[in-house]
């Protein structure tokens, strides 16, 4: 019986590499596959994606790794500060991780509009950001207590449908100069006003891991630097 020896196999969608074998011939019903250095992937548990670039949107930005609902977006160590126009958002259900590969890598929203969150989670997705500075516009919208700037560093929004536990993870994070809360978790129909009865059936968990929350809900009578 032919055998056939295969390595660098990787099946993800299947594609084999560095093929040889004791004998030419074709592969057929005779010949027994030898396989070395098997490595099965599945792209839908780990979907990795890498910021390239600094700009608020296209092609290798942040705004965009998020649109493509990626498991894991890594910010690569040459992207300094990403300068933002309006929220981040992430749309999707699925768990992400947000990773800083750099050295005071920041997301600078000076110039987003007043009442802007820096970065908002629509559906009450699992989540974890590690080494980031985000940066807030308090410094462009100075608070008036009749009129406070509502803007919030990371904002949670949990649907009234979600179940289990929404996980938060901060490591290595610093939120300064938004109007409103550093971090707001809500499963309210309108943010901080809540009523009896409303709310979803999900538990919420924080781990906070050295994070500086500083100059966030000036001029207000409820600014919290962590709100759930």
């Amino acid at each position: 019986m032919k055998k056939k020896i295969i390595s660098g196999l990787i099946l993800a969608g299947l594609t084999i590499t560095n093929t040889t074998q004791a004998q030419t011939s074709s592969i057929n019903s005779d010949i027994t596959p030898i396989i070395t250095g098997l490595l099965l992937t599945d792209s839908s548990i780990t979907n990795i994606t890498s910021v390239t670039n600094a700009n608020d949107s296209g092609p290798g930005s942040l705004r965009q790794a998020l649109s493509e609902n990626a498991s894991s977006i890594s910010i690569n160590s040459n992207v300094s500060t990403i300068t933002i126009f309006e929220t981040l958002e992430y749309d999707s259900t699925n768990t992400v991780e947000i990773i800083g590969l750099g050295t005071n890598q920041t997301i600078n929203g000076v110039n987003l509009p007043e009442d802007s969150d820096i970065l908002s989670f629509n559906q009450g997705a699992s989540f974890s950001i590690t080494n980031l500075n985000l940066i807030g516009n308090l410094s462009l919208f100075n608070d008036d207590p009749n009129d406070p700037n509502n803007g919030t560093g990371i904002f949670v929004n949990v649907p009234n449908t979600r179940t289990g536990t929404v996980e938060v993870t901060l490591d290595d994070v610093s939120i300064s100069n938004v109007g409103s809360h550093g971090v707001h978790v809500s499963d309210c129909t309108v943010r901080d006003q809540c009523v009896e009865g409303q709310g979803s059936p999900a538990s919420v968990s924080l781990v906070a891991n050295n994070i500086t929350i500083d100059s966030v809900g000036i001029g207000r009578q409820d600014g919290d630097g962590i709100r759930l």
